[in-house]
């Protein structure tokens, strides 16, 4: 499902693309890379970037000359996002799990995309939280919200996530709304930044 979620969000910016799926075999990775390398400046990858027995994607990225830039984001969902660049060439490799690679898609890819175009973005969208919210690893949580209008004012009410292995559970929000890691109780009426998504 992640590659054609992947290929709608680029299809909404105007952005044709091509799909490709990888056996788990790190030779073969690396030879089907480096031709499609030849034709694409940028990929974006999903899955194989965390510390499992067949994820090869850095190893490979590595052997192909890729500069990591990081691997790793102190967030919940998607920290084993790897980032790297060899000249003109880009890779995001967000990690497989679906709410993942869609939040790094939008946290990451798009505002570089924008940029990388010549459009001046910046993400100023903001959202009031609806109700107290509790979340305690000390990571940026990006918490799946509905939301709606009262007083001119943008309301975010957080819908009950079912991990970031379930797409479909995306169908109730309408955003993500980013919440700091410097802190695990957030109360009703505070304002964080927002990820619009519908």
């Amino acid at each position: 499902s992640n590659v054609y979620m992947l290929q709608s969000r680029l299809q909404e910016l105007g952005v044709e693309s091509k799909t490709f799926h990888f056996v788990d075999n790190s030779d073969y990775i690396y030879s089907e890379i480096k031709v499609i390398l030849e034709d694409y400046d940028v990929l974006l990858m999903s899955g194989g970037v965390s510390k499992g027995k067949f994820d090869f994607i850095p190893e490979v990225l590595e052997q192909l000359g890729f500069e990591k830039l990081f691997h790793g984001v102190a967030q919940r969902p998607g920290k084993p996002f790897w980032f790297g660049k060899k000249g003109t060439k880009t890779i995001f490799a967000f990690p497989g799990n679906p709410v993942s690679t869609f939040v790094s898609c939008l946290k990451y890819f798009y505002p570089w995309y924008n940029k990388s175009v010549g459009l001046n973005f910046e993400n100023k969208q903001q959202a009031i939280l609806s109700e107290d919210f509790y979340f305690k690893p000390n990571l940026t949580y990006f918490l799946q919200v509905k939301l709606h209008e009262k007083d001119g004012k943008l309301i975010a009410k957080p819908i009950a996530g079912k991990g970031s292995g379930d797409l479909t559970n995306l169908v109730d929000s309408d955003a993500f709304l980013e919440l700091p890691d410097d802190n695990s109780n957030f109360t009703k009426g505070q304002v964080f930044p927002l990820l619009i998504f519908r």
